[in-house]
């Protein structure tokens, strides 16, 4: 992930969620890395956008918002029944 790029306070804890967030996804590795690109690209427009607003401008934490993109471009569990 873009740790530094995004301003990211705890490297580590962001690379256990992206483990816990590949594991649970079921996705194979080239396509979560993918979908992990998008959410990457998605959150630089976004602050390139002004949609981002933690930190002073420049500055952007914006760790936190890419995992919650890239969590909402996962495939969602769904219970039939």
């Amino acid at each position: 992930m873009a740790s530094a790029e995004f301003r990211d306070d705890d490297a580590e804890r962001t690379a256990q969620t992206l483990a816990h967030m590949w594991w649970s996804s079921r996705l194979r590795e080239r396509r979560f890395v993918a979908v992990v690109q998008q959410a990457r690209a998605i959150t630089k427009a976004r602050i390139s956008a002004g949609q981002v607003v933690s930190g002073e401008p420049g500055q952007r934490r914006a760790m936190p918002y890419c995992l919650a993109v890239l969590q909402a471009l996962l495939p969602s569990k769904r219970v039939d029944g």
